[in-house]
């Protein structure tokens, strides 16, 4: 059987569209589900907030996984029983650790600027540190909505045919065709109004047939798979955001870190996480 698919669980509605979304991922790969839930801990912020005793915690941790492996049966898993885990905090190394032997990783999205500003964001965590794959569902993604469409960006590079090659494995699970992008834009508003379209259409011209070249590379393992090469004239963000809007799935890289306080995520897939609205899969280029 393939390596289990590992849903982070809370008792959030967040986490109830991860875990939709995991459980359909490891019925179409056959894999074993792992639900994981990190349990709060008191932390003194305010020497008038109120401590709650270790074992009201620990119901409550008990509760989270319990209602989890309720409702991964309510959804529709009839695989063998999920595998649950309670882990202490801090969170995001807890999930990290119980996911190593994974094949990815599921977690749900909170929108909310301020919360990201309070708290950090345990999606951009992982999907930083994680050893792999991490699937980053948004909150208000809806799984009756299908696209038939998984979309991946790429810089163009010889690392990025990996991220290629996980887009094409994922559109084939999800019977999908394949729109690989590539964007780019000057950096200087003033640049791009000088040049104007003489400079998009040359850039265009030099850069399709090195994207191209990447997609066939990346597509060799599902060259069923239809591919549809775009290049889009803008920041990476804005058309991946874009895409986002008709695609079931959207695919980025991430570089590897080997510093735990190096910077979460690039600015590419961290905004591409908090901004997409449909899931997006962030791939270790390891």
């Amino acid at each position: 059987m393939t390596a289990p698919v590992v849903v982070a669980v809370d008792g959030t509605r967040e986490s109830g569209r991860a875990l939709q979304l995991g459980i359909d991922l490891a019925t179409r790969i056959q894999a074993s589900l792992r639900l994981v839930h990190v349990r709060h801990s008191n932390i003194v912020v305010n020497p008038m907030a109120p401590l709650f005793p270790e074992s009201s915690l620990d119901e409550v941790a008990a509760a989270v996984l319990h209602q989890a492996l309720d409702d991964a049966h309510r959804i529709g898993w009839h695989g063998e029983e999920p595998e649950t885990v309670l882990a202490p905090a801090p969170r995001v190394p807890a999930i990290v650790e119980h996911s190593r032997d994974a094949s990815f990783v599921v977690l749900g999205t909170r929108n909310a600027a301020a919360q990201h500003l309070v708290r950090g964001s345990t999606t951009s965590g992982v999907a930083a540190h994680s050893a792999v794959p991490v699937i980053c569902v948004p909150g208000d993604w809806d799984p009756e909505v299908r696209h038939a469409r998984v979309a991946v960006g790429t810089t163009g590079t010889e690392e990025s045919t990996v991220v290629v090659a996980k887009a094409a494995e994922m559109a084939a699970q999800l019977d999908a065709g394949l729109v690989v992008m590539h964007a780019w834009r000057p950096a200087g508003q003033y640049d791009a109004a000088i040049a104007g379209r003489a400079l998009e259409a040359r850039w265009e011209e030099q850069t399709r047939p090195m994207i191209e070249g990447v997609a066939d590379i990346g597509r060799a393992g599902h060259l069923d798979v239809k591919i549809d090469v775009q290049l889009s004239f803008t920041r990476p963000v804005v058309a991946l955001h874009e895409l986002s809007r008709s695609c079931d799935l959207v695919v980025v890289g991430r570089h590897s870190h080997h510093d735990r306080l190096s910077p979460a995520l690039g600015t590419t897939a961290r905004t591409t996480i908090r901004t997409s609205e449909c899931p997006v899969l962030v791939v270790p280029c390891d």
